[in-house]
């Protein structure tokens, strides 16, 4: 019997080790202050500041990333993060209502 994986699936089993940092990151208190909505477009746009870093279990991550690796990825967090939330506060975005 074949093993099938639908894409549903994957999308479950993989992840991207700089979502978690960002969403970290966004929790520090300087953030504190910045509405769900913001949170949500300021990890968007940190994220794609970012390079993708994909993997399927934590232990493979952490195998494969040195001390010196994961303090360069916590200076890149918190840069892309500032710059997200730099760019959400010099452009704030008006949101179209439904009537």
């Amino acid at each position: 019997m074949a093993d099938t994986m639908t894409a549903g699936d994957c999308l479950e089993q993989r992840r991207n080790y700089f979502e978690r940092l960002v969403d970290l990151e966004l929790d520090e208190d300087s953030y504190k202050a910045l509405t769900a909505d913001q949170r949500l477009d300021a990890s968007c746009l940190a994220l794609n500041k970012l390079p993708p870093r994909y993997y399927r279990h934590d232990v493979d991550f952490s195998f494969y990333c040195s001390d010196e690796d994961a303090d360069d990825f916590a200076a890149k967090v918190r840069d892309a993060v500032a710059q997200a939330v730099h760019e959400l506060r010099a452009h704030p975005v008006a949101k179209a209502r439904a009537t």
